[in-house]
Order: structure tokens, then C-alpha cells, then sequence
């Protein structure tokens, strides 16, 4: 009978089929793989990393934002006017 094919007993905990060490084992695995893949593309491109790794980073803080934290685009001091005049030349007309 494969791992699949086994069902728990009526009453038993459904973890009782998992093995803990082998899914920590696979969880490890896919950690340190993942931060050696992170490392050869900082060492190959550490800009562009730097960058999005600072950006992911900000991205996750802002989840634990209080609300109404990250709403700038309704800031109207950093909006630029709608009917902007056109800045006169300071130059004289015969220049």
C-alpha cells in the first residue's frame, strides 16, 4: 500500500501518516536551494538583486501596515495641477 493510498482510522489525527522528518528534510532542501540561487544571481547581477530584494522587502513590510499607511497616490501636494499655465519666455521677443 503506497503513502497515498493509506487512510487514518476513523478517530485518528490525520498528521499521524506524515513523516516530520523527511517534509523538514524537503523544506531545508528547498531553503538552501533557494538562497544558492539568490547568491549566484547577486553575485552575477548584485545591482538588479540589491534592487528587488529592497523592494520585496518593502513590499512585505507593508502588509503589516496600519491602514490608510500606504495611500499616497491620494496626497494632493504631490499631484501636479490639471491646468498648468504655460511659463512665459524671459527672453525678449526680438532675441
Amino acid at each position: 500500500m503506497t503513502a497515498l493510498a493509506r487512510r487514518p482510522a476513523p478517530g485518528s489525527s490525520f498528521h499521524e501518516g506524515i513523516d516530520v522528518k523527511k517534509m523538514l528534510l524537503r523544506v531545508v532542501a528547498l531553503m538552501v536551494a533557494g538562497a544558492a540561487l539568490g547568491g549566484g544571481l547577486y553575485v552575477a547581477y548584485p545591482i538588479q538583486v540589491t534592487t528587488l530584494a529592497g523592494m520585496a522587502h518593502n513590499y512585505l513590510l507593508s502588509w503589516s501596515a496600519p491602514p490608510g499607511a500606504t495611500t499616497t497616490e491620494l496626497n494632493a501636494p504631490n499631484k501636479a495641477p490639471a491646468d498648468a499655465p504655460e511659463a512665459a519666455s524671459s527672453l525678449p521677443a526680438g532675441a
